[in-house]
């Protein structure tokens, strides 16, 4: 089933295919549709258009008042297998920044796999997690399937403009996710109050921290904001709960980390640390390579601990993100599974939607579409069944972290104080954590995010934390500071941590089964 809805007030169209061929038209405005227009639990495919946003940013170093463009980002709904109305909504999301969600899809997570390990095309897969929850997945603004939207998409240098900090940064990332999952959830009645799970990979757990945060706390980003200004967010965010009569330390419940970045410095400094550590794994990675390791400690300074890890993978010619593995290999997987979500008979299997019924896919609907700052002639499978896109649009990336990265990350952002980098995502961790109930993953091989020092990394945050550490096999205890985030006395958090001893940073692709089960485990 293929689906068009925009967050504003116009026609939002439905298109089915298959044995019953019709079309209903409903109005629709942010994103709500009447009380019975969608109920039907069968997978869909679509987009979501969001207009543009204002917002101001109130940085140390200077000030930003910006409006993104417009967007239509991609999401993919895969209903649970039994009693859908009784689960709950599991929203995944890709890292990067720049990483699509075809990672997820074809990764074991979908009834459907892609996973080159298993299959020479897609395969069925016995660990979906349509098991347990429903599925909804997200591409984020420029990734997978999502594009942006801007007058003069021919232009190269009106293009340019679009790559800049005003419409990639960690807010409005966040923001970006919040607004589609209520555009979808408030226009299904079935889905408006159900628990709503979010399930953030890599980069995508600054992202998820930043949209907990803003669901749980929407006064402190709307008029006056002390950061990120936005009252157009605030209000959406009020008036969906109202809506789905529901608190959002209720609704919103439960997220799942999935290889996280919680918080960059404190991260690579622990896991740099302890990477250099006389139990450093990475110590029997030179035995087999005969690439000595040399720690900081034996080196002239000046010498940082974890780009110093980094180097020592790459003369080693392992990859950083599974170091049991030859470099590359993690971006040849995702490559693989690009390939594969983009041939579009392996796109209809998946999403149960033949192309040319999504609408904001084709070309008549995206003549002023963009996705890459340099034009060049398409060679992609779309191509041949939709046709031919402007210069600088594509109809898929499986990951464009050069392009969409940078924003995140450049002098612009850092001088607002909301690069990805900044120590302040954990503090947002922390916080979230007195509301809601985290599953982080615990990879054995992944040098990138290297969980086993997580703890050591949240410990850092000496004003909110009094201790942090490992309690069972599958348990990480926060113990706050007493006076942190307002509360007098001292409390404790339980985080489920549970390892994955096979596995480097795509747990789901490593060990597809345990993952999964864990999940269900740890599911009410």
């Amino acid at each position: 089933m293929a689906r068009s809805q925009s967050i504003g007030c116009r026609t939002a169209r439905f298109a089915r295919f298959g044995w019953l061929l019709s079309c209903v038209h409903i109005l629709a405005c942010d994103g709500a549709a009447p009380p019975s227009a969608l109920v039907d639990p069968a997978p869909e495919a679509g987009f979501i258009e969001l207009e543009p946003l204002a917002y101001k940013v109130h940085g140390a170093e200077y000030s930003l008042d910006a409006t993104t463009s417009a967007a239509r980002l991609f999401y993919l709904y895969q209903p649970a297998e039994v009693d859908s109305e009784n689960k709950p909504l599991i929203v995944l999301h890709s890292g990067g920044p720049g990483a699509s969600t075809a990672i997820l899809i074809g990764g074991n997570t979908a009834p459907l796999s892609l996973d080159p390990a298993r299959t020479q095309s897609f395969s069925s897969n016995p660990a979906t997690w349509t098991r347990f929850a429903n599925l909804l997945y997200i591409d984020a603004r420029g990734t997978g399937f999502s594009y942006g939207i801007v007058e003069g998409a021919t232009d190269p240098d009106v293009v340019s403009g679009e790559f800049s900090v005003r419409n990639f940064n960690t807010f409005v990332d966040a923001a970006d996710l919040i607004r589609v999952v209520f555009a979808f959830v408030d226009a299904r009645p079935s889905l408006v109050s159900k628990p709503i799970w979010l399930a953030g990979e890599s980069y995508g757990g600054v992202r998820q921290n930043v949209a907990l945060h803003m669901l749980l706390n929407p006064q402190a980003y709307g008029a006056n904001g002390v950061l990120f200004e936005c009252e157009a967010l605030a209000e959406r965010i009020e008036s969906h709960f109202e809506q789905a009569g529901t608190l959002a330390k209720e609704q919103f419940d439960r997220a799942i980390f999935l290889q996280p970045r919680i918080t960059s410095p404190e991260q690579q400094a622990a896991a740099g640390a302890d990477l250099e550590g006389p139990t450093s794994p990475l110590y029997k990675v030179a035995e087999e390579t005969g690439v000595p390791f040399v720690p900081c400690a034996d080196k002239p300074p000046p010498c940082h601990s974890f780009a110093n890890v980094v180097a020592f993978l790459e003369a080693a010619g392992r990859d950083i993100y599974d170091f049991r593995k030859p470099v590359g290999d993690a971006f040849a997987k995702y490559k693989t599974v690009g390939d594969r979500i983009e041939d579009p008979l392996v796109f209809e299997s998946i999403t149960a939607t033949k192309p040319g019924d999504i609408a904001d896919l084709t070309p008549a609907r995206r003549l002023d579409a963009y996705r890459v700052k340099s034009a060049g002639s398409q060679n992609e499978p779309f191509t041949k069944v939709l046709g031919a896109l402007n210069p600088h649009d594509r109809y898929f990336e499986v990951e464009l972290f050069d392009l969409l990265g940078a924003p995140f990350s450049g002098a612009e952002a850092t001088g607002l104080g909301i690069e990805r980098q900044n120590s302040r995502y954990g503090a947002l961790f922390l916080e979230n954590a007195l509301s809601v109930k985290f599953f982080i993953t615990n990879a054995a091989f992944d040098a990138a995010i290297w969980t086993p020092a997580l703890p050591a990394a949240l410990q850092m945050y000496t004003n909110i934390v009094s201790s942090v550490h490992i309690a069972g096999s599958n348990e990480l205890v926060i113990e706050y500071a007493s006076g942190a985030f307002g509360n007098a006395d001292a409390v404790s958090r339980s985080v489920a941590f549970f390892s994955y001893a096979e596995s480097g940073h795509s747990v789901s692709f490593d060990e597809p089964d345990k993952i999964a089960n864990d999940l269900a485990q740890w599911a009410p």
